[in-house]
């Protein structure tokens, strides 16, 4: 398990990489600004920013047709995909811990920032990138990672549409709640990382029935 999650960010080395330098690149942005208030969106962009490195792993992986070996490893074809599912637990983590440094650099230059603009870019971020994750890699299985550039967009696509459908049913159902509102965020999150499992059961059963 260890060496197939090793592997797996080993083909992602140079994306991360430059992820990593984005994101402080980003982190920096409010620090020249007088107020927060761009702040959230800055947070959800250094979360998600590493999630679309899923889509190069894939790649080297069928150009250098490891795909092909893999299975062949004395290991279960279910703990191969458990290791790419960690493998995007650990970027989302690492989007989280390089985004701390938003609202660190906001603190060292005096400029408070609303509880309400942290949770509002931690949710958003957190809900793009699980929910893109969960709906990325089941079709990368089913239609091939040289797909990739387009299946990112869609899942991206699919990912705002979920924000989207919560926001309109809370607001049909509470009233007074739109796109940006906490809740949207908080449900979406959470029903986020139930797709996320989900995703893990449906890539299990595609690798399972998948010939090479």
């Amino acid at each position: 398990m260890k060496g197939l999650v090793t592997n797996n960010f080993y083909s992602m080395q140079d994306n991360i990489k430059m992820a990593l330098f984005l994101s402080v690149i980003l982190a920096f942005v409010p620090f020249f600004l007088k107020n927060s208030s761009y702040s959230s969106m800055i947070i959800a962009m250094q979360i998600f920013i590493y999630i679309v490195n899923i889509g190069t792993s894939l790649q080297v992986d069928e150009s250098s047709k490891w795909n092909r070996w893999e299975i062949t490893l004395p290991v279960r074809r279910y703990t191969i995909i458990k290791a790419k599912y960690i493998s995007f637990v650990a970027l989302i983590l690492l989007g989280l811990l390089t985004s701390v440094l938003t609202p660190l650099l906001l603190s060292l230059r005096g400029i408070a920032i609303d509880n309400k603009i942290l949770i509002h870019g931690y949710t958003y971020g957190l809900s793009l990138a699980i929910s893109t994750a969960a709906f990325i890699y089941p079709l990368l299985l089913k239609f091939g990672a040289e797909k990739s550039e387009l299946i990112i967009i869609v899942a991206s696509g699919l990912s705002l549409l979920l924000r989207i459908i919560v926001s309109i049913l809370l607001n049909l159902t509470a009233g007074n709640i739109n796109f940006n509102n906490n809740l949207v965020g908080i449900l979406t999150t959470i029903i986020s990382v139930f797709l996320f499992a989900l995703s893990y059961l449906i890539s299990v059963r595609l690798q399972s029935n998948k010939e090479f």
